[in-house]
């Protein structure tokens, strides 16, 4: 310390001699302006160490004690390694899910061959398009999504979950089967379809049945074992009131065909009657009869 500097605080003490008096009566200790170092050497959490010359080692604040090393080379190599294999696990993950794509219908399946029978039209089928949407908002990788939709689908059909795969032709079959040529076959078949439409409808029409209910059971009329009972159940029943028994057991085509044939249905006959015409067009309603508009 120079002379000045001596002189200086000299000055200072004898102008304030009641403070400096006082401080010193009182113990007081002058602080420390630069914070103590941490026990051991280190330095407190996130601070520099007390002294640029010291070996304290730097730790930043919430850093965990197995990544502190001697000094800060040590340290920054402990996290490179954790870093790296995050790193490295992040990279081999990503091989193995693949990428997240950027919109739900980018994501591509390619169905396993137990599967493919359940999925004739990959790129429209709308459950597909359900199951797209689901992985993308949960972020799936793009392989994990194929091989989930794979997994998932092959458990059902080994499960017995789902029912056989649609074959048009196979359904045919089971209403037609009599019928060889197979462009007939679809006729006969399709004439069925129909004609259960058509008294589904009739039944709604006349409140034995609510929309839903005809909803649901006309959804059914693509399969073959579902209208083969339609058939059944007519033809057991025709002039069914819903719990009502067949005239005399015989089956509508029957019945219809002996009232047309009944003088009573002739116009311009001296026997005609208007009344047994209407009950004729009433069963004819209501069993729907072969399904030819102009029947009765």
């Amino acid at each position: 310390m120079t002379d000045a500097a001596t002189a200086a605080g000299a000055a200072g003490a004898a102008a304030s001699p009641d403070l400096a008096a006082a401080g010193a009566a009182a113990g007081a200790v002058t602080p420390d302006p630069k914070p103590a170092a941490a026990s051991g050497g280190a330095a407190p959490a996130g601070q520099a160490p007390a002294d640029a010359g010291a070996s304290a080692v730097y730790r930043p604040e919430g850093l965990p004690d197995h990544f502190l090393g001697k000094d800060e080379r040590e340290t920054i190599d402990k996290l490179f390694k954790a870093v790296d294999g995050y790193r490295k696990g992040d990279a081999a993950r990503g091989e193995k899910i693949g990428a997240v794509p950027d919109a739900p219908e980018k994501y591509a399946f390619t169905p396993a061959a137990e599967v493919a029978a359940y999925l004739p039209n990959v790129a429209d089928d709308p459950v597909l398009k359900i199951a797209q949407a689901a992985a993308h908002k949960f972020e799936l990788g793009g392989k994990q999504f194929s091989g989930f939709i794979n997994e998932f689908m092959q458990g059902l059909v080994t499960g017995g979950q789902l029912d056989d795969p649609f074959s048009a032709e196979k359904e045919r079959a089971i209403v037609a089967g009599d019928v060889a040529d197979p462009q007939e076959r679809a006729k006969v078949a399709g004439k069925v379809a129909n004609d259960t439409i058509a008294y589904i409808d009739a039944l709604q029409q006349q409140g034995k049945i609510d929309q839903a209910t005809a909803d649901w059971a006309k959804g059914r009329t693509d399969r073959g074992h579902f209208l083969k009972l339609m058939q059944t159940m007519r033809s057991t029943a025709p002039t069914l009131e819903v719990g009502g028994a067949a005239a005399g057991g015989q089956s509508i085509d029957k019945i219809l065909d002996a009232r047309i044939a009944d003088p009573r249905s002739k116009w311009g006959s001296s026997t005609y009657d208007p009344a047994f015409v209407a009950e004729t067009k009433r069963l004819a309603q209501q069993g729907i009869g072969d399904g030819e508009p102009g029947r009765a």
